[in-house]
Protein backbone atom coordinates (compact mmCIF):
# COMPACT_ATOMS: atom_id res chain seq x y z
CA UNK A 1 0.00 0.00 0.00
CA UNK A 2 1.36 3.40 -0.95
CA UNK A 3 1.09 6.49 1.22
CA UNK A 4 -1.38 7.93 -1.31
CA UNK A 5 -3.56 4.83 -0.78
CA UNK A 6 -3.25 5.20 2.98
CA UNK A 7 -4.34 8.84 2.85
CA UNK A 8 -7.20 8.02 0.49
CA UNK A 9 -8.73 5.93 3.26
CA UNK A 10 -8.33 2.51 1.59
CA UNK A 11 -7.43 1.11 4.99
CA UNK A 12 -10.58 2.59 6.51
CA UNK A 13 -8.63 5.09 8.62
CA UNK A 14 -9.08 8.82 8.22
CA UNK A 15 -6.37 10.97 9.77
CA UNK A 16 -7.36 14.37 8.37
CA UNK A 17 -10.66 15.97 9.12
CA UNK A 18 -12.16 17.74 12.05
CA UNK A 19 -9.71 19.34 14.41
CA UNK A 20 -8.08 17.62 17.35
CA UNK A 21 -8.08 19.42 20.70
CA UNK A 22 -6.43 19.41 24.11
CA UNK A 23 -7.88 21.49 26.97
CA UNK A 24 -4.51 23.07 27.79
CA UNK A 25 -2.83 23.30 24.40
CA UNK A 26 -5.81 24.12 22.20
CA UNK A 27 -6.37 22.98 18.65
CA UNK A 28 -4.20 20.88 16.35
CA UNK A 29 -5.51 20.82 12.78
CA UNK A 30 -4.63 17.86 10.57
CA UNK A 31 -5.36 18.36 6.87
CA UNK A 32 -4.33 16.60 3.70
CA UNK A 33 -2.30 18.19 0.91
CA UNK A 34 -1.59 15.76 -1.94
CA UNK A 35 0.54 12.91 -0.60
CA UNK A 36 1.13 14.50 2.79
CA UNK A 37 -0.76 15.24 5.93
CA UNK A 38 -0.22 18.76 7.27
CA UNK A 39 -0.22 19.62 10.97
CA UNK A 40 -1.06 23.20 11.98
CA UNK A 41 -0.65 24.33 15.57
CA UNK A 42 -0.75 27.99 16.67
CA UNK A 43 0.11 29.15 13.16
CA UNK A 44 3.05 26.74 12.80
CA UNK A 45 2.64 24.49 9.77
CA UNK A 46 4.46 21.21 9.22
CA UNK A 47 4.01 18.62 6.49
CA UNK A 48 3.98 15.06 7.77
CA UNK A 49 5.23 11.91 6.09
CA UNK A 50 4.26 8.38 6.97
CA UNK A 51 6.88 6.82 9.24
CA UNK A 52 5.29 3.49 10.19
CA UNK A 53 1.93 2.07 11.29
CA UNK A 54 -0.15 5.06 12.45
CA UNK A 55 2.88 7.25 13.14
CA UNK A 56 3.84 10.23 10.97
CA UNK A 57 7.00 12.34 11.16
CA UNK A 58 7.29 16.12 10.76
CA UNK A 59 9.17 17.27 7.67
CA UNK A 60 11.50 20.25 7.56
CA UNK A 61 9.81 23.61 7.17
CA UNK A 62 12.38 26.28 6.27
CA UNK A 63 10.19 29.02 7.74
CA UNK A 64 9.82 27.25 11.11
CA UNK A 65 11.65 23.97 11.88
CA UNK A 66 9.97 23.57 15.32
CA UNK A 67 8.24 20.31 14.47
CA UNK A 68 10.86 18.78 12.17
CA UNK A 69 11.30 15.09 13.02
CA UNK A 70 8.53 15.14 15.63
CA UNK A 71 6.47 11.95 15.66
CA UNK A 72 2.67 12.22 15.56
CA UNK A 73 1.11 9.00 16.85
CA UNK A 74 -2.51 8.55 15.74
CA UNK A 75 -4.68 6.37 17.99
CA UNK A 76 -7.70 4.26 17.16
CA UNK A 77 -10.75 3.63 19.31
CA UNK A 78 -12.63 0.36 19.81
CA UNK A 79 -14.52 0.94 16.55
CA UNK A 80 -11.25 1.20 14.62
CA UNK A 81 -11.58 4.93 13.91
CA UNK A 82 -8.80 7.44 14.49
CA UNK A 83 -9.92 9.37 17.57
CA UNK A 84 -6.75 11.03 18.91
CA UNK A 85 -3.19 12.01 18.06
CA UNK A 86 -0.33 12.46 20.50
CA UNK A 87 2.85 14.42 19.97
CA UNK A 88 5.79 15.23 22.27
CA UNK A 89 5.46 19.02 22.17
CA UNK A 90 7.56 19.43 25.30
CA UNK A 91 10.55 17.21 26.18
CA UNK A 92 9.92 17.26 29.95
CA UNK A 93 6.30 15.99 29.86
CA UNK A 94 4.46 13.04 28.34
CA UNK A 95 3.26 13.47 24.75
CA UNK A 96 0.23 15.76 24.51
CA UNK A 97 -2.95 13.89 23.59
CA UNK A 98 -5.20 15.80 21.20
CA UNK A 99 -8.67 14.25 20.98
CA UNK A 100 -10.57 14.37 17.72
CA UNK A 101 -13.54 16.70 17.76
CA UNK A 102 -16.82 15.49 16.26
CA UNK A 103 -17.80 16.47 12.74
CA UNK A 104 -18.98 20.10 12.96
CA UNK A 105 -22.32 19.47 11.29
CA UNK A 106 -23.21 17.00 14.06
CA UNK A 107 -23.30 19.98 16.44
CA UNK A 108 -25.84 21.91 14.33
CA UNK A 109 -29.46 21.47 15.56
CA UNK A 110 -30.80 22.26 12.08
CA UNK A 111 -28.77 19.37 10.63
CA UNK A 112 -29.62 17.04 13.54
CA UNK A 113 -33.34 17.51 12.94
CA UNK A 114 -33.10 15.20 9.91
CA UNK A 115 -32.44 12.20 12.18
CA UNK A 116 -35.50 12.66 14.40
CA UNK A 117 -38.39 10.24 14.07
CA UNK A 118 -39.59 6.76 14.89
CA UNK A 119 -37.65 3.63 13.94
CA UNK A 120 -39.20 0.13 13.96
CA UNK A 121 -37.28 -2.61 15.74
CA UNK A 122 -38.35 -6.28 15.69
CA UNK A 123 -40.61 -5.93 18.77
CA UNK A 124 -40.69 -2.23 19.59
CA UNK A 125 -40.13 1.28 18.30
CA UNK A 126 -37.21 3.59 19.07
CA UNK A 127 -37.86 7.32 19.03
CA UNK A 128 -35.14 9.84 18.24
CA UNK A 129 -35.83 13.42 19.30
CA UNK A 130 -33.92 16.67 19.47
CA UNK A 131 -33.58 18.17 22.94
CA UNK A 132 -31.81 21.49 22.75
CA UNK A 133 -28.75 20.80 20.59
CA UNK A 134 -28.55 17.06 21.36
CA UNK A 135 -30.21 14.01 19.90
CA UNK A 136 -31.84 11.63 22.37
CA UNK A 137 -33.01 8.08 21.69
CA UNK A 138 -35.85 6.63 23.74
CA UNK A 139 -36.49 2.90 23.90
CA UNK A 140 -39.52 1.31 25.59
CA UNK A 141 -39.06 0.74 29.34
CA UNK A 142 -35.64 2.45 29.40
CA UNK A 143 -34.36 5.86 30.36
CA UNK A 144 -33.56 8.10 27.37
CA UNK A 145 -29.98 8.02 26.07
CA UNK A 146 -28.22 11.18 24.95
CA UNK A 147 -26.38 10.69 21.65
CA UNK A 148 -22.87 12.16 21.59
CA UNK A 149 -21.73 13.29 18.12
CA UNK A 150 -18.90 11.25 16.64
CA UNK A 151 -18.44 11.37 12.86
CA UNK A 152 -20.28 10.95 9.60
CA UNK A 153 -23.78 9.90 10.79
CA UNK A 154 -22.66 8.06 13.92
CA UNK A 155 -23.27 8.96 17.56
CA UNK A 156 -22.08 7.28 20.78
CA UNK A 157 -24.51 6.55 23.59
CA UNK A 158 -23.55 8.67 26.59
CA UNK A 159 -22.44 6.50 29.48
CA UNK A 160 -22.29 3.26 27.46
CA UNK A 161 -18.78 2.45 26.21
CA UNK A 162 -18.86 0.45 22.98
CA UNK A 163 -22.47 1.35 22.10
CA UNK A 164 -23.35 3.66 19.23
CA UNK A 165 -26.05 4.51 16.72
CA UNK A 166 -25.32 5.08 13.06
CA UNK A 167 -28.00 6.47 10.77
CA UNK A 168 -28.32 5.00 7.27
CA UNK A 169 -29.23 7.08 4.24
CA UNK A 170 -30.58 6.34 0.78
CA UNK A 171 -28.71 7.56 -2.35
CA UNK A 172 -30.56 10.91 -2.17
CA UNK A 173 -29.42 11.47 1.43
CA UNK A 174 -32.75 10.79 3.15
CA UNK A 175 -32.40 9.02 6.52
CA UNK A 176 -33.95 5.55 6.21
CA UNK A 177 -32.72 3.54 9.20
CA UNK A 178 -30.63 3.47 12.30
CA UNK A 179 -28.19 0.80 13.34
CA UNK A 180 -27.70 0.09 17.03
CA UNK A 181 -24.07 -1.01 17.30
CA UNK A 182 -23.27 -2.95 20.45
CA UNK A 183 -20.71 -5.54 21.55
CA UNK A 184 -23.13 -8.38 20.78
CA UNK A 185 -23.86 -7.22 17.22
CA UNK A 186 -25.83 -4.72 15.15
CA UNK A 187 -29.60 -4.24 15.28
CA UNK A 188 -31.17 -2.44 12.31
CA UNK A 189 -34.33 -0.36 12.79
CA UNK A 190 -36.16 1.04 9.74
CA UNK A 191 -37.55 4.56 9.85
CA UNK A 192 -41.34 4.49 10.02
CA UNK A 193 -42.29 8.09 10.67
CA UNK A 194 -41.40 11.57 11.75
Amino acid sequence: MTIRDLLRNTSGLVYAGPDYADPGYGTLAITQDGNHLVATFNGMVTSLEHWHYDVFSGLRNEADPTFEGMKYNFRTNLKGDIDAVSAPFEPSVNPIMFVRRPDRRLLDPAYLQRFTGRYAMPNDTATVSLQGSSLVVTLPDQAPYVLLPDRRTEFNLKGLEGYSIEFGEDPQGAVTELRFKQPSGVLVAKRVGP
